[in-house]
């Protein structure tokens, strides 16, 4: 926290939304305080408007800080990246557009908590509050796709992440749950992911590329697309877990046996397959791959369900699934759809503004 200090008091602009982005896994032991305790950082005029209030709920001091941070700045809508019915909540009765702050996990499809895609960037940012109706939240957006098939979650906790040094046992869990896993997405995949793809690429190349966010790995500014790199690593990882593969023996359980005793080639390949590791759990920790009704490839918060609604929203840097639900509706706008937010994804061919204005775009009403 000091660093976090130290750096911050050097900064001009200090709105609390890019502190809360910076700090997620900071904890404290009242949930309220992972906002309060961040607001003598900004510069923002939060401290005045949100002064602690420990009378209040939980729920109500993040839907406030919420409101705070959109009504101050555009470009706070990002903060909808940590939002959405689709993860694990502590506070089920937020708003779905309300992060739950008291969760400790990183910020999808970021590095170090710094958006790296421009899916509706090329759009401004177009939202509407409504007094009196704080728990409803519009933006201007456009429903592009449904989602149609959804494979199983990737729950690394549920097994040791995986040792490349020293090799694996046959019977080794997280050897058997990655085969699993690799097994069921690559028959869903290999099913109903349309090819060619409209990007051109292989469907061998569409899935590496998803897998890891088409995030690049090498360059310190992280900028899309991945180097091409991966596509040799992502071959290394499947023969060393024996994924997709028609070598007998995988080559983690080559290493434990010492079956493979050529050191140099060893060590080669534990680099390469370590490198994949860390991108592509870092992309898919607790995520989901799913396959949209025209055979794109994505990836979804867990909780997703086909019947979803894949929304690009204007001035965010990653697409959105949506659902819709019953809400009383607002006076004048009685003929709108209203939805709850999913959760940000990863649509593979959309992520770089590829999406321009279309006829159906409009305003989405969230709860």
């Amino acid at each position: 926290m000091a660093s976090v200090r130290t750096w911050y008091k050097v900064q001009q602009y200090r709105p609390l939304h890019h502190i809360l982005r910076d700090c997620p896994r900071f904890r404290s032991s009242d949930p309220r305080d992972k906002v309060y305790a961040l607001l003598g950082l900004t510069s923002d005029g939060s401290q005045e408007i949100l002064s602690p209030d420990y009378s209040k709920s939980v729920e109500s001091v993040y839907a406030e800080s919420m409101l705070f941070m959109l009504r101050q700045d555009g470009s706070a809508i990002d903060m909808l990246l940590r939002a959405g019915l689709g993860y694990p909540r502590e506070f089920g009765a937020l708003p779905s557009w309300v992060p739950d702050f008291s969760i400790d996990r990183p910020t999808p499809f970021t590095i170090r908590g710094a958006q790296v895609h421009r899916t509706g960037t090329s759009h401004v940012p177009t939202m509407m509050l409504f007094e009196g109706r704080p728990e409803i939240f519009a933006l201007k957006g456009t429903i592009i796709s449904v989602v149609e098939h959804v494979g199983p979650t990737f729950q690394p906790d549920e097994v040791p992440a995986p040792s490349t040094s020293l090799g694996m046992t046959e019977g080794d869990p997280t050897l058997l749950y990655l085969q699993k896993w690799f097994r069921e997405t690559i028959s869903l995949v290999q099913s109903h992911v349309r090819e060619p793809y409209p990007t051109g690429e292989s469907l061998d190349e569409v899935f590496w590329r998803t897998l890891v966010g088409d995030i690049n790995t090498q360059l310190q500014k992280h900028q899309p697309p991945a180097s091409s790199c991966l596509a040799e690593a992502f071959g290394d990882f499947k023969r060393y877990f024996g994924i997709d593969s028609e070598e007998d023996l995988p080559g983690c359980v080559a290493v434990a046996s010492g079956a493979t005793s050529n050191k140099n080639t060893i060590t080669r390949t534990l680099a390469s397959v370590g490198e994949f590791i860390i991108a592509f759990y870092g992309c898919l920790m607790g995520m989901r791959l799913c396959i949209t009704v025209e055979g794109s490839l994505a990836i979804v918060p867990p909780y997703s369900q086909p019947g979803d609604l894949v929304c690009v929203i204007w001035g965010a840097t990653t697409p959105y699934l949506l659902r819709r639900r019953d809400a009383e509706p607002l006076k004048g706008a009685e003929d709108m759809d209203y939805y709850n937010l999913i959760g940000c994804c990863y649509v593979h061919g959309v992520m770089s503004g590829e999406i321009e204005r279309v006829e159906e775009e409009g305003w989405i009403f969230l709860l």
